[in-house]
């Protein structure tokens, strides 16, 4: 309850990434894309802990760090209601471990896992379940984009949230195109820029199609409380405010000069009553524009002075 207190409809609404993590905006599907610049754990954990306030319970398939480092500063009671999968340690399930469920055996074993058996209880139950799957690089390591896909959209038909970490840096554009035509929403984190590190943990490029069908694409700055609330800022204020900010820093260069390089209101006047060169003025287009006033002046030459009775006067015959 503590992460959701304060938050007014206005707060909610005024992003679309805030929105999205304190589920004021629905998502079903959401994909989490980052880089080695910039991890999107942080954020995912963010969503983690949202999730643990809304929904009974929240599934988390570990293949890409141990459960112990992954629930390092994470609070205690969302630490005991998590359900952790650990395919970290068999990947493969090779030693048959629980934890490669979805890598080995599909989503049927991960039903009977979280307890649906029954086809007529998966309405019942996929109501009130969260699947979160750390990372789908590694499971594309070993299963092709195909099978990963449909292996996305049985879980999305068994739970209520899929939110899916993809390291984008490590796979080609037509695998990353493949995987976010299946998931509804987008997140792709960046690094910050140096000046802004210090109120900002990493920015965010959303894609999120919305219940109507209707697709929404911002650009937002975020940063993360110790007690993982959110809250974030589009990037066009935030760059307005560092354009503003370094024009104060930055003296003007025409300030000292001993010469004036701008105009008086009474310089600009005088130049705008300027009649410029082949300009095409009212003066002009009336001396040119007279009606009947044209006159043709004609000097005859020796060589057309010649008799119309006698065509071939001009001949020497």
């Amino acid at each position: 309850p503590s992460l959701l207190q304060g938050c007014t409809v206005a707060e909610m609404a005024s992003s679309l990434l805030e929105s999205l993590v304190r589920g004021s905006e629905p998502a079903d599907r959401i994909l989490l894309q980052d880089s080695v610049e910039q991890s999107g754990r942080l954020l995912l954990k963010c969503f983690v802990c949202h999730c643990m306030h809304r929904y009974s319970a929240v599934h988390v398939f570990l293949f890409d760090a141990h459960p112990s480092g992954w629930l390092r500063g994470l609070p205690a009671g969302v630490q005991e209601r998590l359900n952790i999968h650990n395919g970290f340690s068999d990947p493969l399930g090779w030693n048959g471990s629980p934890g490669a469920v979805l890598a080995t055996s599909g989503v049927e074993s991960y039903l009977k896992t979280v307890g649906v058996a029954s086809s007529e209880a998966v309405g019942v139950a996929s109501s009130e379940v969260v699947v979160v799957v750390d990372s789908l690089s590694t499971l594309l390591l070993n299963q092709s984009v195909a099978q990963v896909c449909r292996l996305l959209h049985q879980l999305a038909r068994h739970s209520s949230i899929l939110i899916g970490l993809l390291h984008g840096d490590m796979h080609e554009d037509h695998v990353i195109s493949q995987l976010s035509h299946v998931m509804s929403t987008n997140i792709q984190v960046k690094s910050v820029e140096p000046e802004l590190a210090t109120e900002y943990h990493g920015k965010s490029s959303v894609t999120h199609q919305k219940k109507s069908g209707k697709v929404i694409t911002k650009a937002e700055w975020y940063s993360i409380a110790g007690d993982w609330s959110i809250t974030s800022t589009e990037a066009a204020a935030v760059a307005t405010h560092s354009e503003h900010s370094g024009a104060e820093e930055h003296p003007d260069p025409a300030a000292n000069l001993t010469f004036n390089l701008s105009l008086s209101a009474r310089e600009r006047e005088a130049r705008a009553k300027v009649v410029l060169p082949y300009t095409y003025n009212t003066r002009k287009k009336v001396e040119h524009l007279q009606v009947g006033a044209g006159r043709i002046f004609y000097q005859p030459d020796d060589a057309d002075d010649f008799d119309e009775s006698d065509p071939d006067d001009d001949l020497d015959i």
